[in-house]
C-alpha cells in the first residue's frame, strides 16, 4: 500500500510555463523530471530532520508513554523508529509530466493523513519555498544541458 504525492508539472503553473517555454525532447523532460523527483524527495528528508509538515507547521509531538519508550529503546525523531519510511522514500517518473514520490511502507499512509488513533503528521508535499527551489533547478538544469 504505502503513499506517494504525484509532482504533475501541469498542476504547477509556473513550473510548467518555465519549462515549457523549452523544447525538451521527450527523453530530456524525463530527466529532468527525475531530477526534480530527487530534489522533492531531498526536501522530505529534511521535514524528518525538521519534525514539520510541508507548509511549515511542526507535527504533532508523541504522548509521553512513546516518548519514553523512544528514549529508552530507539533512536531518532518522530516518525522514525528504524529508518524504514526514510529509507524506502522512492521516486519514480511516471511519465513525461508526472513523477512520483513516496513511500511503499504500509503506515506511511497513517502517518500523512492519520487515524483515529495516530495524529497526522504530513511528510510530503509542497510548500512555496519548495516550489521556488525546484524553479531555481529548473533554471540550473536547462543551463546546464541545453546549449
Amino acid at each position: 500500500m504505502g503513499t506517494v504525492i504525484e509532482f504533475n508539472l501541469k498542476e504547477i503553473e509556473g513550473l510548467s510555463q518555465r519549462l515549457n517555454s523549452f523544447c525538451l525532447s521527450s527523453d530530456l523532460k524525463m530527466k529532468l523530471l527525475h531530477d526534480i523527483g530527487v530534489e522533492v524527495k531531498e526536501q522530505t528528508l529534511d521535514r524528518f530532520d525538521l519534525e514539520e509538515d510541508p507548509e511549515g507547521n511542526p507535527w504533532k509531538k508523541l504522548v509521553d508513554a512513546t516518548t519514553k519508550y523512544k528514549n529508552r529503546v530507539l533512536k531518532g525523531g518522530i516518525l522514525e523508529r528504524e529508518g524504514y519510511l526514510k529509507d524506502t522514500l522512492t521516486v519514480q517518473v511516471k511519465d513525461e509530466n508526472s513523477v512520483l514520490i513516496g513511500s511503499p511502507r504500509p503506515y506511511a499512509e497513517f502517518h500523512q493523513v492519520g487515524t483515529s488513533k495516530l495524529p497526522k503528521r504530513p511528510f510530503l508535499g509542497f510548500h512555496t519555498e519548495n516550489i521556488k527551489e525546484l524553479q531555481s533547478l529548473i533554471d540550473r538544469w536547462i543551463n546546464s544541458h541545453v546549449k
